[in-house]
């Protein structure tokens, strides 16, 4: 009788964690012209908790957060008119929804352009990116599946001897596992496996260490999924253990579009281990303030699994971020064939203000020690700055400027001591996976400042972006500057979105080849349906 009612007990422990854990509490994913985006705004207005720091993104920012009160947040009469479908079972212990149906268009009349647009190539003409999929909760077990379809026309674009390449290819077709996950929660903590895109660190446009810029990648992670409070403040992090692909015939960003095979005669897709972690911490007696760190390594796959499992054991080999931060207490680094990319990252939150600034300083590959670090700070260094303001209006409208500045050039010290420009140690080590980089889209070692004001009325905002691009200037003798210049809007009909940036460039000396000038014309628009 006693082990009969020791069971009863049990099951019911498990029936009411499981019921009471089947609240929906969703991650808006990092995708193209995503929501996700969406999530500042409301932050910076005062709709959304400050305790989250908007840095270790997807993020849940609530224990109950749902869609519904996003679209609340939003404005109110658009939750009442896209109020997403549940389908409920197991009693109300799980929960199935459809995802939102994205229908995304992108075309670059005349050479390719653009950045932090996830599954979408670097190529000119007309591409085409479908997704959508469906949630499933129970208990803590999550499972979403989206995936992601891509067309792309790839025609021919203007080449020189130092950028792009010609390709006798037709058009593309992949599919992508998109963002998708299946996912392990209790409270405040997961464990996923995933092939979401992330993104690390306070950059609006684009940021250093991660962000969706290229495809989202195989990985397990270790994460929190809204803030860990503690009484010193709360902490965010993220650790993952990923798969990246270098595909022979993609071009590659940090090849300057030429193609992997092409540069290293390799026919065949190659794969590199990437292990990374951030971590993000609000001081809990300086209340909007982040402070961050992120650091990622990366080899070819076959060496760590080969070569340096045998020489360090399974800890080290897979789990490198918990390592020395110094070569010098490091036996033999370099021949382990890392790359490594370490950053500091700080956000500053004036919500009473409406506003916010932001600050990220990283470094490429080890310092060899302190002396090192104080003697050349700036040595294989980048950085990133911007900032944020809302102003009320009328009517229930804001008035939103924004800016961005990004340096990724070598510092001038490269005159004594080269370094090498970002996210590039050894052919087997670049930071990239199909062709783009994970990190900044601008360029490989492109400096960018971007400058964006618009008017804004619940989910609703048309407005104007100013964009200047200079590409990898230390290399070249000429320089190469695109000058950009468009009209970001979204206008929502109950359940559909329609969401766009058009964006007329001016190229100067393209290519890096004197006098070589054009105009492209680089257009985004974004199609959405909420079920």
């Amino acid at each position: 009788m006693v082990k009969v009612f020791l069971l009863k007990m049990e099951i019911a422990f498990w029936v009411s964690f499981f019921i009471s854990s089947s609240l929906v509490a969703q991650q808006l994913p990092v995708t193209p012209f995503s929501l996700d985006e969406d999530l500042r705004y409301l932050q910076l207005r005062g709709q959304l908790n400050s305790e989250v720091s908007l840095t270790v993104r997807p993020t849940m920012p609530e224990k109950r957060f749902t869609i519904d009160s996003f679209y609340k947040h939003m404005c109110f009469t658009w939750q009442e008119k896209a109020k997403w479908s549940n389908v409920n079972f197991l009693g109300k212990a799980g929960k199935l929804r459809i995802l939102p149906t994205s229908f995304l268009l992108k075309m670059n009349s005349r050479n390719p352009y653009g950045w932090s647009d996830g599954a979408l190539m670097p190529v000119a003409g007309f591409q085409t990116l479908i997704s959508t999929g469906v949630f499933l909760q129970t208990g803590p077990l999550v499972i979403q599946a989206r995936p992601e379809f891509l067309v792309a026309a790839n025609p021919t674009y203007p080449t020189t001897p130092y950028f792009g390449a010609k390709t006798d290819r037709s058009q593309v077709k992949r599919f992508f596992p998109g963002q998708s996950k299946i996912e392990l929660g209790a409270g405040p903590i997961a464990l996923a496996l995933s092939s979401e895109n992330l993104w690390w660190g306070p950059g609006q446009y684009s940021s250093l260490m991660m962000t969706n810029n290229a495809p989202g990648f195989y990985h397990l992670r270790f994460n929190s999924r809204r803030p860990l409070r503690t009484s010193i403040g709360n902490f965010e992090w993220n650790l993952i253990a990923g798969r990246l692909e270098d595909v022979s015939e993609q071009p590659d960003e940090i090849l300057q579009l030429n193609y992997f095979g092409d540069i290293y005669g390799w026919n065949k897709p190659y794969w590199k281990y990437l292990n990374a972690v951030v971590l993000a911490y609000q001081p809990s007696f300086l209340k909007g303030l982040y402070l961050g760190a992120t650091r990622s390594f990366i080899s070819s796959g076959t060496n760590v699994s080969d070569s340096l499992v045998k020489k360090d054991g399974v800890f080290r080999a897979y789990l490198p971020v918990f390592a020395d931060f110094f070569k010098s207490n490091l036996v033999n680094e370099d021949q382990r064939q890392w790359n490594q990319l370490i950053s500091l990252f700080m956000r500053q939150l004036f919500q009473k203000a409406n506003a916010e600034i932001y600050f990220e300083y990283g470094w490429n590959d080890h310092k060899y020690n302190i002396r090192d670090l104080m003697m050349s700070p700036f040595h294989s260094a980048s950085y990133m700055a911007g900032y944020k303001k809302l102003f009320r209006l009328p009517k229930n409208r804001w008035l939103e400027f924004s800016g961005e500045l990004t340096q990724m050039e070598q510092s001038p010290d490269y005159l004594v001591r080269g370094a090498g420009n970002w996210y590039v140690h050894s052919f087997n080590s670049n930071y990239n996976h199909y062709g783009q980089i994970l990190g900044s889209g601008i360029g490989y070692g492109s400096n960018s400042i971007i400058a964006a004001a618009s008017i804004r009325k619940g989910p609703d905002f048309i407005g104007v972006v100013f964009e200047r691009v200079k590409r990898d200037p230390n290399v070249y003798i000429e320089r190469w500057t695109d000058w950009g210049l468009g009209i970001n809007f979204r206008k929502t009909f109950g359940p559909f979105w329609i969401q766009s940036k058009l964006t007329g460039v001016q190229s100067v000396n393209y290519g890096w080849v004197k006098d070589k000038n054009h105009y492209n014309f680089s257009s985004v628009v974004s199609l959405n349906y909420c079920w």
